[in-house]
């Protein structure tokens, strides 16, 4: 499941449960309307997966190609979903953080 809420300039994009091939659809769809709103953050936020697949990790990886430095991933260290991550080296594609308010602390906002 996947839930959309605003916090500071940013808009959060939480990840509840498996990041599937069918929840994956929806966060694509969530990312692509933050991408076209006001605020120039977005977290997709994975404190709350637990579990994801190769259509999880293409939704994050064509978002970072569109938004740039205005994507942040939340993928607290440990655990499955972390280790997905890792292994297949996409850490050092997207910026990762342990968790949301880190990831707004990281981005320097332009103004």
């Amino acid at each position: 499941m996947v839930s959309v809420r605003r916090q500071a300039d940013a808009t959060i994009i939480d990840v509840h449960g498996d990041l599937d091939i069918l929840s994956s659809v929806d966060l694509t769809a969530a990312i692509a309307t933050a991408a076209d709103g006001s605020d120039p953050l977005v977290v997709a936020s994975l404190e709350q997966c637990t579990f994801c697949d190769s259509s999880g990790l293409a939704a994050l990886a064509v978002a970072k190609k569109r938004l740039g430095i205005r994507l942040k991933v939340v993928v607290p260290k440990g655990g499955h979903v972390r280790h997905v991550f890792d292994i297949t080296e996409l850490t050092e594609y997207l910026s990762l953080y342990g968790t949301v308010e880190e990831a707004l602390a990281a981005y320097d906002s332009p103004r």
